[in-house]
């Protein structure tokens, strides 16, 4: 994708393609992508020194990861990406703000031809909730359809409308983790597309077994979370291509299950399936994929195996600094992760100092301030 600052942003000399993270760098200095030096170097003939391709100074080879990164170099990506991000969803906001201005427009025009109570005024009204919801404005989003549902269940030829609006009801309430009223709207969906349908195997009622199974396994309702799960894989695996993305969210999930009921290597067989379909799907550098290494991590970490836990919560650390910005509530949860990992297990107090004191200012903004006791007690405890 162009660059929404600047159209001639620096290149990677050997690709010419933009510099993306890892970077490394020569002796001399010149930077290169990773995957750029690392096929420079494979073609290279066995020679015992390398040259630059830019200067053509000559330097002794080693392995690649052995080259160190530009960090300065890389926080200026950063930088980059984070105002590229910000301008972009800036964009996309103002997009939909001015959807939901004509919306609220059209909303009294039709309330004036066919009366408040009409089919026309209540699929705005659903429409203006949509809206909403993509704009993360949640409260609204179920104002509206709370005054549409109703409207809605009376009408025989709404089935499938009131199907999908329980289901984004009960996704709100699960967001707010309000499971109990989360898992009463997703029952009541689950018939009426049944029902709709004429059988479960339809990709929405895949994805309403794949709710049910989250929200469960929320509730630590494990035995029951595996059902749902288990009858959302099965309907994807035959109404989907067994590398649908939405088979790895069915992976994904089924490891949850099987991590909080500590059956590890179950857990990362799961999760291993979903990043192998993330990845293919999706890219190496995708939320999803991070998601999955993170996943990976906790089980590691469970398992004490601290070496393996600290390479996958790096690797799902870079990809969301790089891609959700370094002030991303993902990012200060990995971080919270890493400062316990080294305080708790490998007893290396300066770097869980390090990684606490990263973590708490994003939490307290995002929480308001309801986890700072706990970071000033870790804290002051690393501090010593």
């Amino acid at each position: 994708m162009a660059s929404l600052l600047n159209e001639n942003q620096p290149t990677d000399p050997i690709s010419l393609l933009p510099y993306k993270k890892p970077t490394r760098a020569l002796p001399c200095g010149h930077t290169f992508n990773h995957s750029s030096l690392a096929s420079l170097l494979d073609n290279n003939n066995g020679d015992a020194t390398l040259a630059c391709p830019v200067c053509r100074k000559r330097s002794h080879v080693r392995d690649v990861n052995e080259y160190p990164r530009n960090y300065g170099m890389e926080q200026q990506m950063d930088f980059q990406q984070e105002k590229e991000d910000k301008i972009r969803k800036e964009k996309m906001d103002l997009v939909i703000k001015m959807k939901i201005e004509s919306n609220e427009e059209k909303k009294k025009l039709l309330v004036k031809a066919y009366g408040e109570n009409s089919s026309e005024v209540t699929d705005c009204i659903i429409e203006l909730g949509n809206l909403y919801h993509d704009i993360a404005e949640y409260d609204k989003a179920m104002k509206c359809y709370k005054e549409a549902l109703p409207r809605y269940e009376k009408s025989d030829d709404k089935i499938a409308d009131v199907a999908r609006t329980y289901c984004k009801v009960g996704a709100i309430y699960e967001r707010q983790s309000e499971y109990d009223k989360s898992m009463e709207y997703f029952e009541k969906a689950l018939p009426m597309q049944v029902k709709e349908f004429g059988t479960e195997e339809h990709v929405d009622v895949g994805k309403t077994y794949e709710l049910m199974g989250w929200t469960c396994s929320q509730l630590r309702k494990d035995d029951q979370a595996m059902e749902y799960c288990m009858k959302s894989l099965k309907i994807r695996l035959k109404v989907l291509d067994e590398g649908h993305v939405d088979v790895a969210e069915s992976y994904d999930i089924i490891g949850v299950v099987y991590a909080y009921k500590a059956e590890y290597d179950k857990a990362l067989e799961y999760y291993n399936k979903a990043l192998d379909i993330f990845i293919n799907k999706l890219g190496k550098d995708h939320t999803d994929v991070a998601m999955s290494y993170n996943n990976i991590a906790n089980v590691y970490d469970s398992q004490n195996k601290y070496d393996e836990a600290l390479e996958y919560y790096n690797k799902g650390l870079d990809i969301d600094i790089n891609k959700l910005g370094k002030d991303h509530t993902r990012v200060a949860q990995t971080y919270m992760n890493l400062g316990k990992l080294n305080e708790e297990n490998l007893h290396n107090y300066k770097v869980a100092l390090e990684y606490y004191q990263k973590a708490k200012p994003i939490y307290t903004k995002s929480h308001n301030g309801q986890y700072d006791a706990y970071f000033d007690e870790r804290i002051q405890f690393c501090k010593g």
